[in-house]
C-alpha cells in the first residue's frame, strides 16, 4: 500500500531536520541512508550522474522507506521540474537562479494552479496517495518545497 503524502514529507516540528546530499545512484544507499534515521536527502541530479532512470528507482526507494527525497536539478526549466516532479520528488533544489523572475518561473513550472504544470497520472501527481485527476492540482498548492539557489550572491530564497 503507498504511503500517503503526508507520510512522505517533512515532519513538522521545531527542531533542525538532518539530511544529506546523495551522488551514488544506487537505490541501496537510499534504504541506508532511511535506516540511519535522516530526515531527506537530496539527489543531486546536477553533480552527479542520476538519468530519469535512476531518479525514478531512487525515489520509489525513498517512498518504499518513508525517507523524503529531493531531487537538485541541473536547471530551471519546464521539462527538468516537470520530469523531477513527476517522478515523486517531494521538492527541488533549483541552481543558478539570478533575480526574483527567474524564482518565480522555476516555481510556475512547479505548480498546477497558477502554474505550467501539466496534469500526467504519474505518481507525483498523487496519483498513488489516493489522489484523483481533480483532487492532485488542489493538493499540490503547498505540498512541495522549491529553494532556489542564487548564483550571483551565493542567496537562496525558499518557495512553497
Amino acid at each position: 500500500m503507498p504511503l500517503p503524502a503526508a507520510a512522505y514529507a517533512l515532519p513538522a516540528t521545531d527542531r533542525c531536520h538532518v539530511g544529506t546530499f546523495v551522488k551514488t545512484t544506487a537505490p541501496q544507499i537510499i534504504e541506508i541512508l532511511a535506516g540511519a534515521g535522516l530526515d531527506f536527502a537530496v539527489l543531486d541530479a546536477e553533480h552527479a550522474p542520476w538519468d530519469r532512470g535512476s531518479l525514478d528507482t531512487a525515489l520509489l526507494a525513498g517512498r518504499a522507506a518513508g525517507l523524503p527525497l529531493f531531487v537538485r536539478v541541473p536547471d530551471g526549466s519546464a521539462g527538468t521540474v516537470l520530469s523531477a516532479l513527476d517522478l515523486g520528488a517531494c521538492g527541488l533544489l533549483a541552481p543558478h537562479v539570478d533575480s526574483a523572475e527567474q524564482a518565480r518561473d522555476v516555481v510556475a513550472n512547479a505548480r498546477y494552479v497558477g502554474g505550467r504544470r501539466g496534469y500526467s497520472g504519474s505518481r507525483g501527481a498523487g496519483q498513488t496517495d489516493c489522489g484523483s485527476r481533480s483532487s492532485a492540482p488542489r493538493r499540490s498548492q503547498g505540498e512541495f518545497r522549491v529553494q532556489t539557489v542564487w548564483s550571483d550572491s551565493g542567496r537562496c530564497c525558499s518557495r512553497t
